[in-house]
């Protein structure tokens, strides 16, 4: 019942929830709740009974998690915007691996969960600090909870069910996590590896006739040095008996 003018009023059908009858719809009403009609607030009021009745064009909504390199982005792509953090570590914008994290981020519409892409293979320090090293390691998500410092990482399969679950369920409290002491600094361009020079190993070669020959020599002088020895021994012996 309409009162007071000026009003606005959005008259649909929806589906019967308490319908007996398969596909059972009825006729649904919805007032404008402000007395003034003011454009922002009706724009917005309207797009909330748009989404309910035809539900969320998640396509248009959700775009793909952008690649940060810097403090700064990822505290606007997450800490900014409260909530938790999924941060997916990803090589080189693998574009399979970026579309794997764009459905769970569309999947995820409407929850507390916020996405940023790092490539562990330039910020190897960030990385490192949630347990993603080497290359077995990702990719995978690592999901933040800025104001607590606590992290837990992904460690089974790279899909679509396995991330969105793992998300949930650290939301639900089914996963175990763990405290950060700082929140590591990513670096713009990627950090520069330094190369590793390896020391050369010199393999010196051995004749196996020269070892056995200098074993063969040394028994050798041994026997000489016996037979001295024992030749002394006797003349000493024969010079005794001869006093």
């Amino acid at each position: 019942q309409i009162k007071t003018r000026p009003a606005l009023v959005v008259v649909y059908r929806e589906a019967d929830k308490n319908s007996d009858e398969e596909g059972g719809m009825r006729m649904s009403v919805q007032k404008y709740p402000v007395e003034q009609l003011m454009t922002p607030i009706v724009n917005s009021w309207l797009q909330q009974i748009r989404d309910h009745v035809i539900g969320v064009d998640k396509d248009a909504l959700v775009s793909m998690p952008m690649t940060v390199d810097t403090s700064a982005a990822l505290d606007e792509q997450c800490a900014a915007k409260g909530g938790l953090c999924v941060v997916a570590f990803i090589k080189d914008d693998n574009a399979e691996h970026k579309k794997i994290i764009h459905a769970v981020a569309k999947a995820l519409y409407g929850k507390p969960y916020h996405f940023a892409i790092v490539d562990p293979t330039k910020q190897r320090t960030f990385s490192s600090v949630f347990d993603v090293n080497n290359p077995v390691d990702y990719p995978t998500v690592t999901v933040l909870a800025m104001r607590t410092s606590r992290y837990a990482t992904h460690k089974g399969a790279f899909d679509e069910i396995a991330v969105r679950d793992f998300c949930t369920d650290i939301l639900g409290g089914k996963v175990k996590t763990w405290r950060f002491q700082e929140m590591p600094k990513l670096v713009e361009g990627g950090e520069t590896v330094e190369e590793i020079v390896e020391e050369e190993i010199v393999e010196e070669e051995f004749d196996l006739s020269d070892i056995m020959s200098e074993e063969v020599e040394g028994e050798a002088a041994l026997s000489r040095e016996d037979l001295a020895q024992r030749a002394q021994e006797e003349l000493e012996t024969q010079a005794r008996l001869d006093a």
